[in-house]
C-alpha cells in the first residue's frame, strides 16, 4: 500500500510540473523563470537556416588535439534563422512537457545520448517542432525580397 502510494504521488508530482511547465512556457514568451533566468527561451519552428560562421570565429584546432581525441571540443554558439519563430501553444508546450518528463523518467541512463542530434536538439524537441534558443533582445529580422 506504502508503494502505491508514492507512486501515485510521483505521477501527480510529473503532471502537476508538465502543467507547471507549459503555462509558464505559453504565457511567459516560451520561458519558465528558470530559462528566464539563465536567457534561453522555447521556441516553436517548422525550419532551420544555418548561418555561415564569421571568418574571425572559425573552429580553430586546439594545440593539445592529440589529447582530445574522441573528445568533443567546447562548442561554438550556432546562429541560424528559424521559421516561424513564435511561443509554442499551450498544447505544444504541454506535448513537450510531457514527453521530456516521460523520456526522463523511463530513459535515465540513456537520456543523455539524446543531445547530439543535429542543431544540439533533442529528441522531444524535434518531435514537437520546438527548438531552445537564446534570448536575443535585439534580432535581425529579415524579410523575403519583395516580388
Amino acid at each position: 500500500a506504502f508503494s502505491s502510494d508514492l507512486l501515485m504521488l510521483e505521477l501527480l508530482t510529473k503532471i502537476i510540473v508538465c502543467f507547471y511547465e507549459a503555462i509558464w512556457t505559453a504565457a511567459y514568451n516560451g520561458a519558465t523563470p528558470g530559462k528566464a533566468a539563465m536567457k534561453i527561451r522555447i521556441q516553436y519552428v517548422e525550419a532551420i537556416y544555418p548561418l555561415p560562421l564569421p571568418a574571425d570565429m572559425q573552429p580553430q584546432p586546439p594545440p593539445f588535439a592529440r589529447q582530445l581525441q574522441g573528445f568533443q571540443a567546447q562548442r561554438i554558439p550556432i546562429s541560424a534563422l528559424i521559421f516561424p519563430n513564435e511561443v509554442p501553444t499551450f498544447q505544444r508546450a504541454f506535448m513537450r512537457a510531457v514527453s521530456k518528463n516521460l523520456i526522463m523518467t523511463l530513459f535515465f541512463p540513456m537520456c543523455f545520448i539524446m543531445i547530439f542530434f543535429k542543431n544540439n536538439r533533442t529528441a522531444y524537441d524535434i518531435a514537437t517542432k520546438t527548438i531552445v534558443v537564446e534570448s536575443n533582445p535585439n534580432p535581425t529580422l529579415r524579410h523575403p525580397p519583395p516580388q
